[in-house]
């Protein structure tokens, strides 16, 4: 980030210059603690870093985005996903640096949209979010953004998106880069306040890359994550004074686990991939593995307060979670006890041991949760995810430049002249459900009773209905052939009957040649939309039912006959 940024009212204020190309010896100045193996022969690492100026001695508060996949506001059926939104963040990202005299924001990558390569129909819509995403983050004070697959699979790739972030102020941190960086590109960063040089590592991993062939030839090539790398960048950062380590990867929590082992000088691992809902922290040897929840749902708050040796291990701090794991762990040790009481005869002597230790295991890991001290106190650390639903306002500047966003995808459609590709020679067009209705009344009927029928009436309630990323799963047969485009919808609009059963027109024609498809639905129709990401509780045995009704998987009312 440029040093003459302007800081205003809950913007970052720290520092940025650049310190260009070093060579770092092997010694680690300023610290003894947990030295990491010098570098391989002839591999001696390279390290640009930003610096930051220093703040006011104390506590220090990281906080932390990651997998915001393009959502600005909530999406999902279940209660628990209508939490988020870019004008929640705004406004506790705002809260948390009023609250803390040194703050530090950081994204780990995955931000843009949900899938690459973007479909050449939602483009023009993929770049007014990307605009709105990282001119907010910019406004924010993020102090480094680490691309994830999503950032890379972009048009134009990796480069393109450098020319925005520039534009923005914003940096991107990459430290497995095979090239030397440039442009808003560092390799890592210095980070100083409240007593700390919190050194950061951006680590993104190859392995997960799905590069368009646009891309893959503008792409930096990002190097594959080995002990080795990680050890040489830890090294590089302990070398310019560092006490604490913070890797951002975006990589998942194997791939996480497996970099640590054996490996020295990590304070924290942010897993910014396939992230969990938790706000348990896993120790792995000295690094302790933290994670962040999808689709901008929770903002992580890493808050360090620094000990008498500002580079001693800091150790965590107790919260309202510690005791709910304190009562798992009770639970299991009773549970232990009780076992172990009934293993009394002799050929059970062996099973007797292994779950003696595991009890041993279990009232030690109790022991180490009593003993976590209240937060502030000096040599711990606390991490906590900050839920953002109804509770957190929205932030009335960025509600409103989300709401313009919105409308703006309402003139983007109305100029597009996309059309549905035709059906296959033979094949038949979706016709929407009222087509249905003449021979099939009481199905239709059962139809109308379910939150199907009104799947795009709700989504127009907020705003949403001509958001390409949201539509395809509340209207019928969008973008199939011979189905529904945005702007087009007409008959098709909500969930109807041919979102299971299929395009009915040449069997509307001609019903008694041409027949529909088994009426027993493939729960694969199902999971398309109600997936992880939007219904993680979706079960297609619980829910499948909730749609029939009489003539609809079940059986048919008689309709009474008249008589005289």
């Amino acid at each position: 980030m440029g040093s003459n940024r302007e800081t205003g009212p809950g913007m970052s204020s720290w520092n940025h210059v650049g310190t260009g190309c070093l060579l770092l010896a092997l010694s680690i100045l300023g610290c003894t603690r947990h030295a990491p193996p010098p570098p391989a022969a002839g591999a001696t690492p390279r390290l640009q870093a930003a610096r930051v100026g220093s703040t006011p001695q104390g506590p220090v508060t990281v906080l932390l985005t990651a997998e915001l996949l393009g959502y600005t506001e909530p999406c999902g059926c279940t209660v628990e996903l209508q939490e988020g939104g870019i004008d929640r963040l705004a406004t506790a990202v705002r809260q948390a640096r009023q609250e803390s005299s040194a703050s530090i924001l950081l994204d780990g990558g995955d931000l843009l949209t949900g899938e690459v390569p973007i479909p050449a129909g939602r483009r023009d819509q993929e770049l007014l979010r990307q605009e709105l995403l990282l001119s907010l983050f910019g406004e924010l004070g993020y102090d480094g953004l680490v691309p994830g697959e999503i950032e890379a699979g972009l048009p134009g790739g990796l480069p393109a998106l450098d020319e925005v972030l520039r534009r923005h102020g914003l940096t991107r941190v990459q430290s497995n880069l095979a090239a030397s960086p440039s442009g808003p590109t560092r390799e890592s960063l210095l980070l100083e306040g409240g007593g700390l040089r919190l050194g950061v590592l951006g680590l993104s991993d190859p392995a997960l890359l799905t590069l368009p062939a646009e891309t893959d030839r503008r792409s930096p090539a990002w190097l594959p994550l080995t002990r080795d790398l990680v050890a040489r960048q830890v090294a590089g950062l302990r070398g310019l004074g560092a006490t604490q380590i913070l890797v951002i990867g975006h990589t998942d929590r194997r791939t996480a686990r497996r970099l640590l082992e054996g490996q020295t000088g990590i304070d924290f691992w942010l897993v910014a991939h396939g992230s969990q809902d938790t706000t348990e922290v896993e120790q792995v040897g000295e690094a302790h593995l933290l994670e962040l929840w999808t689709q901008g749902r929770r903002l992580g708050r890493l808050e360090l307060t620094p000990g008498e040796d500002p580079g001693g291990p800091l150790v965590p701090a107790r919260d309202p979670a510690t005791d709910g794991q304190a009562a798992g762990v009770q639970r299991r040790i009773d549970h232990l006890r009780r076992g172990l009481a009934l293993l009394t005869a002799p050929a059970q002597e062996e099973l007797r041991q292994q779950r003696a230790s595991l009890l041993t295991e279990a009232e030690a890991e109790l022991a180490a949760l009593q003993r976590r001290p209240p937060p502030g106190t000096p040599g711990s650390f606390r991490w906590r995810l900050v839920s953002l639903g109804e509770q957190v306002p929205r932030d009335p500047t960025v509600e409103q430049r989300r709401l313009a966003f919105n409308r703006s995808l309402v003139e983007l459609a109305h100029r597009r002249t996309e059309q549905a590709p035709p059906p296959p020679p033979g094949g038949s067009r979706y016709l929407g459900a009222a087509s249905c209705r003449p021979c099939h009344e009481q199905e239709h009927a059962q139809w109308l009773t379910t939150p199907h029928a009104t799947a795009l009436e709700r989504l127009a309630a907020r705003g949403k209905d001509f958001d390409d990323e949201c539509v395809g799963c509340h209207v019928t047969g969008y973008r199939q052939p011979g189905g529904a485009v945005l702007g087009q919808l007409g008959p098709l609009a909500g969930v109807g009957c041919e979102s299971c059963h299929g395009p009915a027109s040449r069997h509307a024609e001609t019903p008694d040649e041409v027949e529909m498809p088994p009426a027993k639905v493939d729960p694969g129709v199902c999971t398309a939309c109600h997936n992880q990401r939007h219904s993680p509780r979706f079960d297609p045995a619980t829910y499948q039912p909730k749609v029939l009704g009489p003539g609809h998987g079940q059986p048919s009312v008689a309709t009474p006959v008249a008589t005289d």
